[in-house]
């Protein structure tokens, strides 16, 4: 989804002015070396510096905090957790430090208490936005869309310049259906910045969703002129050209993905229908053959595949092989039984065809095809033409 996965941890230096200094170091000066050795990607050291203060005021609830955080992104979850408890403990109302709990809590699993945390944080600063941002992201992971809109709307209400949290609205509206209000709001990001990638791939997603194929294609191509690295924006800039019928750019987009992540499952499997439709069979068949190189499970590639030997009135037996390899890995797929059975079918075996179409019409019992099909099946096999 492109989420702004990436939790706020407070960092902020509170500058208590707290100097119950030894003599051989001052508090605010390694409490000042160590934020800085923090902020620039180097959490040993940091902690090193920290555990001085530690050794001099173990109270020191700024210190804790911090220390926390250098311990955490040294992945060092348990010992976080202790240092922020014993930080919101020396001092209650430490919103910064509840908040910090939360963000360790969730990234280990324990959502119920991460919850708890961020509702310490807020009920001590209702305006503390990193805070609903936070709790945007976990109720977001839980499916609890509605109450994660209420947490990023308030978020950015809030602080109107933090763009993560009107991003992820975006997001949480997207996924509730609600794709006018989603672009929208992907929109007056990319207004605040117009770099923002993420946000041109999202609206592209939305303007999809909503039939707009042409505009969702200029989409992912502005977020492709900013960074050509995206496979995620090459992937849906493919899908769109292919829903457009433009399947030979459809392909140049899928070979962009593939160059960027050779084992793009998906890339590799729309690369083999792309061609198909161009009518390059033996490289579709590569194509297919690839993607069940880098995912045997993947039932698609061979329903594809089969379906490809199918039309093309060649190796029938490796077909139904495929097609049978199809539905064991998914046995409960309408579309795959459909297929086995059409290959049936073709092999007139109308037996099996009519056991294979039986079930697909029983999972999807509305569907014409499948009724259609059983009609067709019962005729061949009154007429005697089966032999199996």
């Amino acid at each position: 989804m492109n989420r702004q996965e990436r939790r706020r941890l407070s960092k902020q230096s509170r500058r208590t002015g707290r100097a119950r200094a030894s003599a051989n170091i001052s508090v605010p000066d390694v409490l000042r070396q160590a934020f800085t050795f923090l902020q620039g990607g180097y959490p040993q050291e940091s902690i090193r510096l920290y555990q001085q203060i530690l050794a001099v005021d173990p109270k020191h609830a700024e210190a804790l905090n911090l220390c926390a955080i250098a311990y955490f992104e040294s992945g060092e979850a348990a010992q976080a957790i202790r240092l922020l408890q014993n930080a919101v403990s020396i001092q209650p109302n430490y919103v910064e430090a509840h908040n910090n709990l939360g963000n360790v809590l969730k990234a280990l699993g324990k959502f119920a208490e991460a919850e708890t945390a961020y509702g310490k944080a807020l009920a001590i600063d209702p305006d503390y936005f990193d805070a609903h941002f936070n709790q945007g992201i976990l109720l977001e992971e839980l499916d609890r869309l509605k109450e994660a809109e209420d947490a990023y709307r308030r978020s950015h209400e809030i602080n109107p310049e933090f763009l993560p949290a009107l991003f992820n609205l975006g997001n949480v509206l997207r996924a509730k259906g609600e794709f006018i209000e989603a672009a929208e709001i992907y929109r007056q990001t990319i207004e605040r910045d117009p770099n923002y990638v993420d946000a041109h791939i999202n609206l592209g997603s939305a303007l999809h969703e909503l039939g707009k194929s042409d505009e969702a294609v200029s989409s992912y191509q502005r977020a492709l002129e900013l960074d050509s690295n995206r496979a995620d924006g090459h992937y849906n800039l493919g899908i769109a050209l292919q829903e457009k019928d433009e399947h030979a750019e459809a392909v140049a987009a899928y070979q962009q993905v593939l160059d960027l992540d050779p084992k793009h499952i998906a890339a590799q499997n729309n690369l083999g229908y792309a061609l198909q439709k161009l009518g390059k069979l033996d490289d579709a068949i590569a194509a297919y053959q690839r993607a069940i190189e880098i995912m045997p499970s993947f039932a698609d590639a061979y329903e594809r595949l089969a379906y490809l030997y199918g039309i093309w009135g060649r190796h029938l037996d490796k077909a139904l092989e495929l097609s049978k390899k199809a539905v064991e890995l998914q046995p409960n797929s309408a579309v795959y039984l459909n297929t086995l059975s059409w290959l049936y079918y073709l092999d007139k075996d109308y037996v099996r065809a009519f056991e294979a179409i039986k079930k697909a019409s029983t999972l999807q019992p509305d569907n014409p095809l499948y009724q259609e099909g059983l009609k067709v099946i019962q005729r061949a096999k009154k007429n005697g033409q089966s032999s199996r």
